[in-house]
């Protein structure tokens, strides 16, 4: 970027600064464009927000699996306090547009009606209500806001979508001239809604009716009230009750999963903006309020940094930007209360009061409040380098920790990406055509390799994958996939360079025999994983992420799945009680902390009960069957987002247990 010019004609007005490099079409996120001589947005963390929201959107639009609408790869880059967009060049232009508007809606197109039926399906799927819109051609509904813009290319005849960042509609409280492009309602939160919500409720942009214009506001005033007294004091509560009355269960928790409360927030719908309202609604549970205003305050010093490195020059050495991003670190976390209450005061207190409100009580107000004593300093340092996109070396860390000031050389600032995945795009859509190219380029480049290339495992591995994905029934393909993995997994070299992964690759093999009805040459293959696995774990340093202490119970399980299959029933059942045995006296393999583990564990207790309850079933054990399931069904409805088919799998079986022992009326409620 430093050696490009700018072509101020790419584009419209928004956006910020616009670059093609090579095949990339790429935006930097700034406020320096302006329209009838002012600026679209207040500064260019907001502008940047526009960026996140429009990533946003297409997630959501992929999401409703809507076939025949094509869309750019997006990736957002963070940087040197800067946000980029990166996109693919799409085979369009200013000819090609057959709906929308791309002149601040003088004009709009409707000039495709197959197009315009698949964009109201996809805003019906998103629960955005339609509204009349007037056009030279007469009046029309549409569900998505003006400016989204489709079109069919002249060279490969496919309809896309582009700029689709206001997609969702903006909250009603717009006090900022640029709130109705940034402080919008989250996905989560409107596909939920009991009603429809239009995301132009407040654009002049060719209403059909002013009564129409006004019951979408209106409708947006009633989901706001709903957001700010249903939905944040619901989310207090909840957390209350999971992490208020334990201290130690909540310090697991948070440890174990940093971005806990950004998770809990987005999955109720609720924006990270609103975590300061949260945090007032939490009255019952003193050490959850200090994790909250942790959080705050190190998203907070994200946005400091972010305004300070943007005001160095982008062509600056990066020195600059390190020694910036150094200053500001240090006056955070400084031993000095006279350097940190100025800090305070100057720029954490202000930054927070504006960007989240009702971060702070009274007390916490005052000048000479001192956050340091308030806030889990060792789970807020994570927080704070994560948030501000810096690395900083585990012994200098550790030093840190004791209130050394840090160096120069300590800190290095690292990109922050947010993409779209390419994978869970073929998956949603359940179309594989997008992705069968890429699968014919990884068998070439696999044929190539040779077996002990470290290469060879991600990108075996994924044909496999694909293979299944696809339920291939072309045995060609499955007989070179299988015979690949088979000649890696004796590699010592690989064994030695990448043994947890080496692992997985022989249950995979494993797995594939099992359908093949091999169970002997399956079995070999998993003990001979679960051997690498044991070795894996003894070989890790005491501190290793301890979601990879999982991988033994994983491999059990597989072996429980190959006893079934050769009707070993005695086997399979010791193999599945010994799971859940383990899972719930949280010991296993030397390692005891469970409760870190939380989503996979709970998902090998899950299967485990299911796979033990047909296998006591059998046996006509039904009273300790239904006991398995009924504890699946609690832990099932435990989980934030409980899956249906889950739930739909369990009281099939209940229903099943109830039909045996001629309980009809049981069986009719499960069914």
């Amino acid at each position: 970027l430093k050696k490009q010019l700018r072509d101020p004609s790419i584009g419209g007005l928004a956006g910020g600064e616009k670059h093609i490099i090579g095949n990339l079409f790429l935006k930097e996120a700034t406020n320096n464009r302006e329209v009838n001589g002012k600026t679209i947005y207040t500064d260019n963390i907001n502008s940047a927000k526009s960026a996140e929201h429009e990533l946003k959107s297409l997630r959501s639009i992929i999401s409703t699996g809507v076939k025949n609408l094509n869309f750019p790869l997006m990736v957002l880059v963070y940087y040197l306090g800067r946000c980029f967009t990166c996109q693919s060049l799409l085979p369009i232009n200013e000819y090609s547009i057959v709906f929308g508007s791309d002149d601040g809606s003088k004009t709009f197109h409707n000039r495709n009606p197959e197009v315009y039926e698949l964009i109201q399906a996809t805003c019906k799927s998103l629960n955005l209500r339609p509204r009349g819109i007037k056009t030279k051609d007469g009046t029309f509904n549409i569900a998505c806001p003006f400016d989204l813009e489709a079109h069919v290319s002249f060279d490969d005849q496919r309809s896309y979508v582009l700029d689709p960042a206001r997609l969702f509609p903006p909250i009603p409280e717009l006090k900022a001239k640029d709130d109705h492009l940034c402080k919008l309602f989250r996905p989560e939160f409107v596909r939920k809604y009991r009603k429809p919500l239009n995301p132009d409720a407040f654009s002049n942009a060719r209403w059909a009716s002013a009564e129409e214009k006004q019951e979408c506001i209106d409708d947006l005033r009633e989901a706001y009230a709903f957001l700010l007294n249903d939905v944040v004091k619901g989310l207090a509560r909840n957390l209350e009750e999971r992490f208020g009355f334990d201290d130690d269960h909540a310090n697991r928790s948070f440890d174990a999963k940093q971005d806990l409360l950004s998770f809990e927030a987005h999955s109720v719908g609720l924006n990270i903006r609103y975590l300061g309202l949260l945090r007032s609604n939490i009255v019952r549970s003193k050490n959850l309020r200090r994790y909250v205003l942790a959080e705050l305050i190190a998203r907070a010093q994200n946005r400091i940094m972010r305004q300070e490195l943007f005001k160095i020059d982008i062509k600056s050495d990066k020195q600059v930007f390190r020694q910036a991003a150094l200053e500001l670190m240090n006056k955070l976390f400084t031993s000095d209360p006279q350097i940190r209450k100025t800090y305070w005061n100057e720029r954490l207190k202000p930054m927070l009061l504006s960007a989240y409100e009702g971060s702070l009580s009274k007390e916490e107000e005052l000048d000479d409040f001192d956050y340091s004593v308030e806030i889990p300093r060792r789970w807020f340092w994570k927080r704070t380098i994560h948030h501000c996109g810096t690395k900083v070396d585990t012994v200098s860390a550790k030093a840190f920790m004791l209130r050394e000031p840090l160096v120069l050389e300590d800190l290095q600032l690292i990109f922050k990406v947010k993409y779209i995945n390419i994978e869970s795009l073929a998956n949603t859509t359940e179309d594989f055509s997008a992705v069968e190219h890429f699968n014919k380029n990884l068998g070439r480049r696999a044929r190539m390799l040779p077996a002990d290339s470290p290469h060879v495992l991600a990108d075996v591995m994924n044909l496999a994958n694909a293979l299944v994905r696809e339920e291939s029934k072309d045995n060609e393909k499955i007989m070179f996939v299988l015979q690949k993995m088979k000649d890696s997994c004796q590699s010592e070299k690989l064994v030695k360079k990448d043994p947890y992964n080496v692992a997985r690759m022989l249950s995979l093999i494993a797995d594939i025999e099992r359908d093949r009805a091999n169970f002997d040459e399956a079995s070999v293959y998993v003990q001979r994983s679960i051997q690498i696995r044991k070795q894996f774990l003894k070989s890790l340093d005491e501190n290793i992420n301890s979601s990879q202490h999982i991988i033994v119970i994983e491999a059990l399980f597989s072996q429980g799945l190959i006893e079934c299959a050769r009707q070993n029933s005695k086997v399979a059942r010791d193999l599945f009680s010994f799971i859940l045995a383990s899972i719930k006296n949280k010991e296993v393999n030397g390692f005891t902390d469970f409760d870190a583990l939380q989503g996979k564990c709970s998902n090998m207790f899950f299967r485990s009960s299911l796979e033990l309850a047909l296998l006591v079933m059998e046996d006509n054990n039904f009273f300790l069957a239904e006991k398995l399931l009924t504890k699946a069904h609690r832990l099932l409805l435990s989980t934030p987002h409980p899956s249906e088919i889950h739930l739909s799998t369990i009281t099939n079986r209940l229903a099943i247990c109830a039909l045996l022992q001629n309980r009809m009326k049981e069986a009719e409620k499960c069914a």
